[in-house]
């Protein structure tokens, strides 16, 4: 049984490529039966084809303004609250909640993850019980290493927050991410948290793992960055604070340690 239609009406979207500005005709959706907490005659956002908006399961796109089209699916149980752009083959399927939010270029999306006024673009996954809580920007890019097709993840129960996670980055565990800078194929996983601040982010960059209970704090004022990268490593119950540099394969670990205007090689 169908759940919904595709309205006799038509808008144009507009949005930007690497080309130039392009354009898709859409058709609205509106529901034919009630299903969940959606009732019969129901308008709810654009798509450009039916198959972006599965027939099955329970998925629903709510906002009037949201649009979803080139290829992007939307299936299972999955909700698209609030303004939403989805596009470029992004899949979003599971449970999974995104809040005006724009997800595209083969993003994978499931289970029950939940999104809140974000980014997310190119290959990844996150999955599980992942969040994203507003603000951050999820930008995943392969090829730029010997491992070629290893892509971006956020998965497990990990929180991430007004935070940049760029390339082949690998977020999960417990782990708790906010204002922070994560990149290339860094790893933040088991308890770990990244705690920056409005003023400074907390930076985890090249090959580098944050694991265990380790925190790493930024301070308050100019340049108070904690800075992880190369091969460098914080786990068991370290603590790092402030402006500290840790880079190579410096290694930092045990019980309680706190460094604050220090360089460790």
């Amino acid at each position: 049984m169908r759940k919904y239609r595709l309205s006799e009406q038509t808008r144009q979207y507009c949005y930007e490529e690497e080309h130039g500005k392009q354009s898709v005709t859409l058709r609205q959706i509106v529901a034919l039966i009630d299903f969940a907490d959606v009732k019969a005659g129901s308008e709810g956002g654009w798509v450009d084809e039916e198959c972006a908006l599965s027939q099955q399961g329970e998925c629903w796109i709510y906002d009037v303004n949201s649009v979803v089209f080139a290829g992007a699916r939307i299936r299972d149980e999955a909700r698209l609250t609030g303004f939403c752009v989805v596009s470029h083959e992004a899949t979003i399927g599971g449970r999974a909640c995104i809040h005006a939010s724009q997800i595209s270029h083969h993003a994978q999306i499931s289970d029950n993850v939940t999104v809140t006024q974000s980014q997310v673009r190119g290959y990844c996954r996150l999955a599980d019980e992942a969040r994203l809580l507003p603000h951050c920007q999820v930008i995943a890019a392969r090829g730029l290493t010997a491992d070629r097709d290893k892509v971006l993840q956020i998965y497990q129960r990990a929180t991430v927050s007004a935070s940049r996670i760029l390339h082949q980055a690998q977020i999960y565990g417990d782990a708790f991410v906010e204002h922070a800078f994560v990149e290339h194929r860094a790893e933040v996983f088991d308890q770990a948290r990244l705690e920056g601040n409005e003023e400074n982010d907390v930076w985890v960059c090249d090959n580098a793992r944050v694991y265990g209970h380790a925190r790493l704090i930024a301070g308050r004022g100019e340049d108070a960055i904690p800075t992880v990268r190369y091969s460098s490593q914080v786990a068991e119950n370290a603590v790092i604070e402030g402006n500290c540099l840790l880079k190579h394969r410096a290694m930092v670990g045990g019980e309680v340690v706190r460094f604050c205007s220090t360089t460790m090689c």
